[in-house]
């Protein structure tokens, strides 16, 4: 009892009896069970990690690994397992389920960016489990990988950067950049040879970076970057002797080319060096700066070639006669001067010839005097030299064995002359050179007395034209005084010997133009300045002086112009008052100088406008100009003035009542004080005031009378009685 009891049974439907027995009796119980076969469980581990959304991205060309080691079928019924992609269909049935399955996408199959992976796992019985994710395809930034390849350590040796086994996995176009630290941007290319590049780089340790991204619009500032460091060391100088050359034979007298071609250093940029020829030098301005050269050359026998502190890598120059070791030397300043010889021979030469004047092909006149001056002749050995000048239509030397060294003064009769010039030392090196002169029959000869060249004529002054032109022979048949234009064509002011004329202001050139009845002529130029005068106003006379506003008023307006030069020919008048402005053109009718005309004005309202009479000369920012400004006065029309002349009555009336009365309170103020006085002994003796006859009084406001009786016979003009003198005769105000 108590037991428990296990097998197994096949899928289908059972009916199970369970039947216990004592001793004696036996009991049974049945039940009915069906047993159905499961399904595999599918459990996966997927590399790389799905995202925390189940999603599977995964670079395009990147492999994906599926690990089904834990997947198991409950029944342990054999099981095949496999995948398929949305974007395929159906694939072929598997025979067996491996531990793990791989996805390889390769670059050769259409694949889209988004589709389904779904894994299965079947025991051939079920419905196959199955798990799908989705999967998200990026394309890959490629990985820069390079190389250094260089055949020495030095700035002058090429370096080579390989990177040729950087590749893109999708095979999409790469953007290739080198990089120095020190040196910048070495290149940059898209092209099919952007992973190599060969050049040279400065001296210095570089930190040399290969920069690599696609042309993929989403791949903008995803560039990826591999570097290495490169030691650069110092170059050595190199010198090269190009020329003279240890072949030739030169002459103490010729100019020998010296040229170290090829020569150079290249921690030193090229633009350092001369334009012309093919140095050894870097491209680039090195990161550390263009080391300076210090370049020599020199002869065992002439010492020192170039001069001191000048550094020459070309120029020519002369050797003395000998045989010569060249040395040239090159020093950088931080290795040892870099020295390279070479052996030049050099023989004696005969003087050569410097002829200043004549000149080949020169044409003369059988009146002109001929200078011979071959004063920068030299002897490149130092030796004593003569000069002899011949011609052969000549029978006799023209100069036999003169002194060089001074300028000789010959004529040549008229013909073409083929001239030997020879040159003997005193060892008997002779050299000659040949020349031609053309010697033809005398023009006339023009001579300007007046104008001078950059004469200044005053403004309106005269220009006096003068000659004492000549002809050797005579035949002098026309005179021309030529007023030249700008275009090159000319006027004729004057065929006279002496004459005047007169010009505009400005720059003029003259020409005395002469001819004789060869045709032979002769032409002298003299430029001359007139000067120009300023334009000046002055009796500004203008009626009339008022204007009224509101009115159409015509002011007449004169004024004096001077201007020397006589080219002013705008006057005009301005008068601006408010937004009103009115302008009018003066015009000089009997050339007097007084400019004249009438300007008619309406002004809105009284003011003081401003009135400007402008003189100008010329035109645009060259015009010289003049200017005379007044103010003028504008007033208002009159009214009717009644009203205000019996106001002023009425007002006059009242201020002399007022005066009045302050007379008359003054005068009796002095009275009183004048009989006081009186009372004094001091004044016994003088006799009393014999009083006035008393007259009608004139009744005034305020009760005045006696001060109005006086104004009143003041009025009338009655003569004053003649009275004795008294105390009130004195003037008290000064006791």
């Amino acid at each position: 009892t108590n037991d428990t009891w296990s097998c197994s049974l096949s899928d289908g439907i059972h009916t199970i009896t369970l039947e216990v027995c004592d001793d004696d009796h036996c009991t049974s119980i049945q039940r009915t069970i069906e047993l159905v076969n499961q399904a595999p469980v599918l459990v996966i581990d997927v590399q790389p990690a799905l995202s925390p959304w189940s999603e599977l991205i995964i670079a395009r060309t990147e492999s994906v690994r599926i690990d089904l080691s834990q997947t198991f079928d409950p029944e342990g019924d054999p099981m095949t397992c496999w995948l398929e992609r949305s974007y395929l269909g159906p694939s072929d049935p598997a025979t067996s389920c491996p531990s793990e399955l791989w996805m390889n996408l390769t670059m050769a199959e259409t694949v889209p960016s988004v589709f389904d992976l779904t894994i299965y796992a079947s025991d051939g019985i079920n419905t196959p489990s199955s798990f799908t994710m989705p999967v998200e395809l990026f394309n890959e930034v490629p990985e820069p990988v390079f190389e250094v390849l260089r055949s020495g350590n030095a700035s002058e040796d090429e370096v080579t950067f390989d990177g040729s086994a950087t590749i893109d996995p999708e095979g999409d176009v790469l953007e290739i950049e080198w990089w120095s630290n020190l040196d910048g941007q070495l290149a940059w290319s898209n092209g099919s040879s952007a992973t190599m590049w060969t050049g040279h780089l400065s001296r210095g340790v570089h930190s040399i970076e290969m920069r690599v991204v696609d042309d993929r619009p989403e791949h903008i500032n995803s560039t990826k970057v591999n570097s290495t460091l490169v030691s650069v060391e110092n170059s050595m100088p190199k010198s090269i002797i190009e020329t003279p050359l240890d072949t030739q034979v030169y002459t103490s007298s010729e100019t020998i080319w010296f040229s170290a071609n090829g020569s150079g250093d290249y921690d030193a940029a090229c633009f350092t060096f001369p334009v012309n020829g093919s140095w050894h030098c870097a491209e680039a301005q090195p990161f550390a700066g263009s080391e300076y050269l210090v370049v020599v050359w020199s002869s065992d026998l002439d010492g020192r070639l170039t001069p001191e502190g000048e550094d020459y890598l070309i120029f020519d120059g002369r050797l003395s006669a000998g045989t010569h070791t060249i040395t040239l030397s090159l020093d950088d300043g931080i290795h040892e001067p870099v020295l390279v010889s070479r052996t030049v021979e050099v023989t004696t030469s005969a003087p050569i010839l410097d002829l200043v004047s004549p000149l080949d092909e020169e044409i003369f006149r059988s009146s002109d005097p001929i200078f011979w001056n071959a004063v920068p002749s030299v002897d490149y050995d130092d030796d004593n030299f003569t000069l002899t000048v011949r011609s052969d239509l000549l029978t006799e030397p023209l100069l036999d064995a003169v002194n060089p060294g001074e300028t000789h003064i010959s004529q040549l009769p008229a013909g073409t002359h083929t001239m030997e010039v020879t040159l003997e030392d005193e060892t008997g090196l002779s050299s000659s050179t040949f020349l031609t002169i053309t010697v033809g029959q005398s023009d006339p000869i023009a001579t300007m007395l007046t104008p001078s060249n950059r004469d200044s004529i005053e403004a309106g002054g005269v220009l006096i034209l003068s000659e004492e032109s000549t002809d050797a022979d005579d035949d002098m048949v026309a005179r021309e005084w030529r007023h030249w234009a700008v275009d090159g064509t000319y006027s004729i002011l004057s065929t006279r010997s002496m004459d005047e004329v007169s010009l505009l202001p400005g720059e003029h050139m003259i020409s005395l133009y002469i001819r004789d009845s060869r045709g032979g002529e002769d032409e002298v130029f003299a430029n001359v300045t007139v000067q120009s005068s300023l334009p000046r106003l002055s009796n500004l006379v203008y009626t009339p002086t008022t204007l009224i506003a509101g009115e159409l008023n015509t002011l007449v307006i004169s004024v004096t112009m001077t201007d020397a030069d006589g080219t002013t020919e705008d006057v005009r008048v301005t008068v601006k008052y408010d937004q009103q402005e009115w302008q009018l053109n003066l015009t000089d009718a009997n050339g007097d100088g007084v400019w004249e005309g009438d300007l008619e004005l309406l002004p809105d309202g009284a003011g003081r406008p401003n009135m400007k009479v402008i003189a100008t000369d010329g035109e645009g920012e060259n015009a010289n100009v003049d200017v005379i400004s007044i103010t003028l006065d504008i007033s208002d029309p009159p009214r009717d003035g009644r009203t205000m002349m019996l106001v002023g009555a009425i007002g006059a009336f009242v201020v002399l009542l007022v005066a009045v009365a302050m007379i008359a309170s003054r005068r009796r103020a002095r009275f009183a004080e004048l009989d006081m006085i009186e009372s004094w002994d001091a004044f016994r003796s003088v006799k009393p005031v014999e009083p006035v006859e008393s007259t009608t009084p004139i009744s005034l406001e305020g009760g005045v009378t006696e001060a109005a009786t006086e104004v009143e016979a003041d009025i009338e003009g009655e003569p004053e009685e003649v009275k004795p003198l008294t105390g009130a005769d004195l003037d008290w105000d000064n006791v």
